[in-house]
């Protein structure tokens, strides 16, 4: 992968700027609290506002959700887990930091997150690097599987966002079906992402 000046400062800004919120969140997310956080993505949530995990379309039954993580720092990798602990109200959660193809082929009915940050210039973190290259160079048959995208990155870089972007171009291009557009977390505005991760889910599959 191809090195430039902005790995560094991106890689720190991208992750070590949210790992030291991670130990507030649980406090800033209890019963009756919401911290304030300005939004940057698609979907608008109000601070304020707590979404009921109903899941309306996803039937009575525990769905499987497997949880495929890009992270250089540890970042995504903290949501990620978050997520898999908030969501087993309806959800049987699998967090995987390795996925190869094959994960994306071994259940129709299992619903695909995928939740990355951004590193170097605008690429993907090393370890979902080699499920990206399969994906463009032996395309798995997942026309028609739902899944979801959470892109971890910072918009004082020009390259914001661009490896979650390159990675959902990728799995549409191959007939995956997105059931929303990307979340896309500013690492320069938003200082709960596991929080808006949660909201944002909860609000998409209600």
């Amino acid at each position: 992968m191809p090195v430039c000046c902005e790995r560094r400062c991106l890689i720190a800004v991208n992750d070590d700027a949210w790992l030291n919120l991670l130990a507030e969140l649980a406090v800033s997310t209890g019963p009756g609290r919401d911290p304030k956080h300005g939004h940057s993505f698609t979907h608008s949530l109000a601070a304020s506002t707590t979404i009921a995990p109903h899941y309306g379309w996803l039937g009575e039954d525990l769905v499987k959700l497997l949880i495929i993580v890009g992270s250089v720092m540890g970042t995504s990798e903290g949501v990620a887990h978050f997520l898999a602990r908030e969501l087993t109200d309806k959800f049987q959660p699998e967090v995987s930091l390795n996925a190869d193809v094959n994960d994306l082929t071994r259940d129709p009915d299992e619903l695909l997150l995928f939740c990355t940050s951004n590193t170097g210039c605008g690429d993907l973190p090393d370890n979902i690097m080699p499920l990206y290259l399969k994906l463009l160079s032996e395309p798995p048959n997942i026309a028609g599987r739902r899944y979801a995208l959470i892109n971890l990155g910072d918009s004082t870089y020009p390259t914001f966002g661009e490896a979650g972007m390159t990675l959902n171009a990728a799995l549409e291009d191959i007939g995956a079906v997105p059931i929303a557009e990307p979340l896309v977390i500013d690492a320069s505005v938003d200082r709960y992402p596991q929080k808006i991760a949660l909201d944002w889910l909860r609000e998409i599959l209600g």
